[in-house]
């Protein structure tokens, strides 16, 4: 019996045995995870595939076999959205690219930012200015209300003001009689930021329009066809097709629920259009055999009654396209298509409380709301209990978006406690802590610091930092500060030496504020360069930090045309440039502002000798060597006088010949005065013929337009003899008998010609014929057009613009640097991105071009990052957003003030003294 049970036992332990080392192989088959699929980071081998590496994946938190195609920006190639995790709020697109998840967008190629409404994290910029996160949302700050395009503007209607400027930054506002922002006519108030038009109303899309059965047509908001206005108030109702009234009285009696206009026209009332078959009938009940009969746009007939087509809805009297969220509401039927919305505040469909948007026209449950299963709950880390959205087991919740893991800090007793945690331990003191060369990553991990060793494409504890050759370092564009940080350089960060602001040119660190600033003797040309600025040393084709200035015998110089202010800035100086006071034409010599017509002059004294030189008259002050106004004279003991042989006639110097004298001659007839050219007989003495002036006692010289053999016979300075006509030089014209001015823009022309014999890149204008520069050209003053942007170039002194240099003869923006307006030039960093002009925050002055960044419209430019002002022919609503002199605010487009003329998109300029004179 012994026997018998020792060979149980013994057949018992080697069955056990059997089982358990099956067990075991089963388990490292079973245990590893492949690629992409949950694994145990605290096993042996927790990925199949030895390539590998099972790390924690945003945003769901779990742990995930992850290989080598993790890619670092956006716009990558991905297979799944775990390729994507090292960008938060980013996903694989169908197309196989990282790309932002919804409610949120690219703020550059490493960042996604959310968007009002958008989950965010505690301390998470929002990619809308004057946003915060509150309760992992982002929401508009106090005292700002979201916007249909996603921005946050400042409340303003209602508030109180003592002028328009407090109202402008709402587009149809002004300040009321009541000192408070108010609509203006014909536009009535949505919300604390938003006018918008009603019937006659000035609109861009039909969508403005509130008025039931209007659309925008002519940027007015008016009757839509079949539709007339019946009043103001009623807005526009159908007309009873061919049936007329007499006298006030319906001509068909037949006709119900209609009435006779002032003007003898039959209208139904509002709600019962006309259909020929059911005249007049309510709009939910017309009877119908085609569809042709329903009226109502974006109608059809279905089950003999006119009724909304597919992914329409009746609203407001009319077929409206179903409403998706952050559509544009008056209530919450009119978001009752998507379930679990409401209409906000700011009057746009949103999720309502405990829900979030899944795409454009659903909202899933986060924590607190209902669900029927797991899949439904979108809060990170959710599942589905008793019905509504919790958290999965071992997490706890963070918000109503996050549920998380136990988080760095928490208490332990050993480093089991903390095995949750990557590369952590318990430390002394019994908190969970990251072990050495390894610092904490977004509270759940701990990944290595710079310098340590990684795995390729595998995560690193400080910000901006990135595994490359299996190191941590900083990304391109930032530099180690410390093992655990990395920092940007651009000028104003924070510094403690100047080694810190090394890789910011010509920088240093000011100690007394502990930031980067330009070195003395430089000047900031954009974020993250410094420059030399006037009369300091440069380098050939060095740039210098002020604008119109260049590198020129290794010294910063002011280019051709302007003078230097101070060692910042450089002027523009000639003659007819705008001015305000006499301060503004310092520059110009013998010059000054005439209040008038507000442009620099010379003075009384003094005579325009060139566009940036005024001349003294003779007998006027002057400096030894100086330039005298007049032809033949010259400055002696400091004023002006003729030179020796000439004597002053009326203002001119002209040459004496005591041989002769003109005015003693006595004649019979013109034979008798045939010695001296163009002079005839008159009341017995010689003189010169009419438009002819004597110079001195022996000349007669023509005026401008009369017959002449040399240019020494004729009188004007600048003047010369062809075709045997006294004419004015090339870049001179004409104004008067006996002036001769320089050519210059705004000036009246006949043709090209006239204009570009002068003035490069200028035409004579079609419609006022005068000249302007020629289109993609503006003005740097009345004398010369540059190109804008993309514009011909033989050298980069033809490219005057901001940051441009010349390339492929092509006026282009410099390395690093993009077009924001047709003139401008701006940091790649600088943009904001965007998939629709709403993106942009402006419509009316900003647009999104293809590469998906804002940009300003064409005519109009970048005062900042965030606004775009309106130059000549841009779009306003008031003056104060047309910010070219002399202009203002005309039919919502700016133009130059009465009196005025333009030469260009970006300068007006006086009509007085702008005609030739016609000889």
């Amino acid at each position: 019996m012994l026997k018998v049970n020792s060979w149980i036992v013994s057949l018992i332990v080697i069955v056990i045995s059997n089982k358990c080392s099956s067990l075991n192989e089963t388990s490292l088959d079973v245990t590893c995870a492949l690629k992409h699929t949950l694994c145990n980071p605290n096993l042996p081998r927790p990925c199949c595939n030895s390539i590998d590496h099972c790390q924690r994946t945003w945003p769901d938190n779990y742990f995930r076999c992850i290989g080598d195609i993790i890619l670092s920006g956006l716009g990558k190639s991905c297979e799944l959205d775990e390729d994507c995790d090292k960008i938060k709020h980013s996903k694989c697109s169908k197309d196989g690219k990282c790309i932002c998840r919804m409610k949120t967008v690219k703020t550059d190629p490493w960042t996604c930012a959310p968007i009002l409404g958008g989950f965010c994290w505690n301390n998470e910029p929002c990619a809308a200015d004057n946003a915060t996160c509150i309760n992992s949302e982002c929401k508009c700050k106090k005292g700002y209300s979201r916007r249909p395009n996603n921005q946050c503007v400042r409340d303003v209607l209602d508030t109180h003001c003592e002028n328009d400027d407090v109202c402008n930054i709402v587009k149809f506002a002004k300040c009321s009689e009541d000192k408070v922002c108010a609509c203006t006519s014909n536009t009535t108030a949505l919300s604390s930021t938003y006018c918008a038009p009603i019937f006659g109303g000035f609109c861009w899309e039909n969508d403005e329009c509130l008025t039931p059965h209007s659309i925008c047509l002519n940027n007015k908001c008016q009757c839509d066809k079949k539709y007339n206005l019946y009043n103001p108030e009623k807005g526009c109702v159908s007309v009873c097709g061919n049936n007329a009234c007499y006298r006030g009285i319906l001509t068909m009696n037949k006709i119900s629920n209609a009435i006779c206009t002032g003007v003898n026209v039959c209208v139904c009332f509002q709600q019962y259009p006309f259909e020929e078959t059911y005249p007049c009938t309510p709009e939910d009940k017309v009877g119908c055999k085609a569809d042709n009969l329903c009226v109502v746009e974006n109608s059809r007939c279905i089950d003999n009654f006119c009724q909304c087509k597919p992914q329409f809805g009746y609203r407001s009297n009319q077929c409206l396209p179903l409403v998706n969220l952050n559509d544009v509401c008056l209530n919450n039927d009119d978001c009752s298509q998507v379930n679990h919305t409401i209409c906000s505040k700011d009057k746009v469909c949103k999720c309502d409380e405990n829900y979030v948007p899944a795409n454009q026209t659903s909202c899933k449950p986060i924590y607190g709301g209902f669900c029927s299963k797991n899949k439904d709950c979108r809060n990170i880390n959710g599942a589905c209990i008793n019905s509504k959205c919790g958290c999965m087991p071992f997490t706890v919740k963070f918000s109503e978006y996050l549920c998380v893991v136990p988080q760095l800090g928490i208490s332990c007793k050993s480093n089991k406690d903390c095995r949750k945690m990557s590369n952590s331990m318990c430390s002394d003191n019994g908190k969970c802590e990251c072990k050495r060369n390894f610092g904490e990553y977004n509270m759940t991990a701990c990944a290595p610091l710079l310098g340590q060793f990684c795995f390729e494409d595998g995560l690193c504890a400080p910000q901006h930092s990135s595994c490359k050759n299996e190191e941590c370092v900083c990304n391109d564009g930032f530099s180690e500060y410390s093992r655990e940080k990395c920092l940007p350089h651009y000028l104003r960060m924070y510094c403690e030496d100047d080694d810190n602001c090394k890789y910011i040119a010509n920088s240093r660190c000011q100690k007394d504020i502990n930031i980067c600033t330009c070195k003395n003797g430089h000047g900031k040309i954009n974020e993250t360069a410094c420059a030399p600025l006037l009369e300091e040393s440069c380098f050939e084709n060095q740039l210098c930090a002020p604008l119109h200035s260049s590198c020129k015998n290794d010294k910063c110089k002011c280019n051709d045309g302007f003078i230097q202010n101070s060692k910042e800035k450089c002027l523009p100086h000639y003659i007819r440039m705008y001015c305000e006071d006499d301060d503004n034409c310092k520059y110009i010599a013998n010059s000054e502002c005439r209040n008038d017509i507000n442009i620099c002059a010379c003075k009384s004294t003094h005579k325009l000798f060139n566009h940036t030189t005024c001349a003294p008259l003779l007998g006027e002050h002057c400096k030894p060597n100086e330039q005298c106004a007049m032809k033949n004279s010259h400055c002696v003991n400091d004023v002006c006088a003729c030179l020796p042989g000439c004597q002053n006639h009326n203002g001119d110097c002209v040459f004496v010949n005591p041989g002769l004298n003109l005015i003693r001659i006595s004649c019979h007839e013109d034979s008798d005065c045939s010695v001296i050219k163009y002079a005839v007989c008159f009341d017995g003495n010689c003189e010169c013929k009419s438009n002819y002036i004597p110079l001195g006692h022996d000349k007669c010289l023509g005026t401008i337009g009369e017959y002449c053999s040399s240019d020494a016979e004729c009188y004007s300075y600048k003047t010369v003899c062809l075709n045997n006509i006294c004419q004015c030089s090339d870049k001179f014209y004409a104004s008067n008998k006996t002036h001769c001015d320089p050519i210059h823009l705004g000036l009246t022309c006949k043709n090209n010609l006239e204009c570009v014999v002068a003035i490069k890149n200028s035409e004579c204008s079609t419609r006022d014929k005068i000249c302007v520069c020629k289109n993609k050209y503006y003005a740097v003053n009345e004398f010369e057009c540059l190109s804008f942007l993309d514009g011909d170039c033989l050298s980069n002194d033809d490219c005057r613009l901001n940051s441009t240099i010349c390339k492929d003869n092509k006026c282009k923006c410099q390395d690093n640097f993009s077009a924001i307006s047709e003139t401008q030039c701006r940091p790649d960093d600088y943009f904001y991105p965007c998939d629709q002009v709403l993106d942009c925050g402006d419509p009316w002055h900003y647009t999104c071009k293809v590469d998906k960044k804002c940009r300003c419209k064409n005519n109009h430019f970048s005062i900042n990052r965030s606004t775009c002002s309106a130059g000549l022919k841009g779009y306003c609503w008031n003056d104060s957003q047309c910010t070219i002199h002399n202009s203002t605010c005309v039919d919502f487009h700016c133009k130059c003030n009465d009196k005025f003329v333009a030469i260009s998109n970006n300068l007006c300029v006086p009509e007085s003294n702008s005609k030739r004179f016609i000889f």
